[in-house]
């Protein structure tokens, strides 16, 4: 059975390397790795693109799981 492609993350990666590296170097100077200005543009993004009006990323999946909870 021959193998079949599902992401090629190398080749994706490469295409966008300028931006990606980019980006990683603005957030790790700025030392914000868990809010800062791309975690407050990645909100606004989603909220534009879910049509809704809040969105809040989190750090990790365990506080993305309890927050609904919690609400």
């Amino acid at each position: 059975m021959g193998k079949i492609a599902f992401n090629d993350l190398g080749a994706q990666y490469r295409c966008l390397k300028k931006e990606i590296d980019a980006g990683i170097a603005e957030v790790l100077g700025g030392c914000r790795f868990i809010s800062g200005p791309q975690v407050e543009e990645l909100e606004r993004r989603l909220c534009d693109y879910t049509g809704r009006k809040y969105c809040v990323a989190t750090d990790s999946g365990t506080d993305a799981l309890l927050m609904p909870l919690m609400a």
